[in-house]
């Protein structure tokens, strides 16, 4: 996969504890940084949805939508 010069990245870090949801551009540089806890212990399902709401609510915080990354 290539980066989009002119959009940013959203990358994600799925911990046991934790996740971290990172904006960058190209040159690199932070553009916007979230951190929440991962909630394991409610399940995988749990983790995910709570991952894709955290993600929509991310972008939304940032005025992004998927297309834009």
């Amino acid at each position: 996969m290539t980066a989009n010069k002119d959009r940013p990245t959203l990358a994600i870090d799925l911990g046991g504890t934790k996740i971290i949801m990172v904006l960058t551009s190209d040159p690199p540089a932070m553009l916007a940084r979230e951190r929440l806890l991962t909630e394991a212990v409610n399940g995988p399902e749990a983790v995910i949805e709570r991952l894709s709401a955290a993600i929509d609510q991310f972008l939304k915080d940032n005025k992004l939508a998927p297309p834009d990354l």
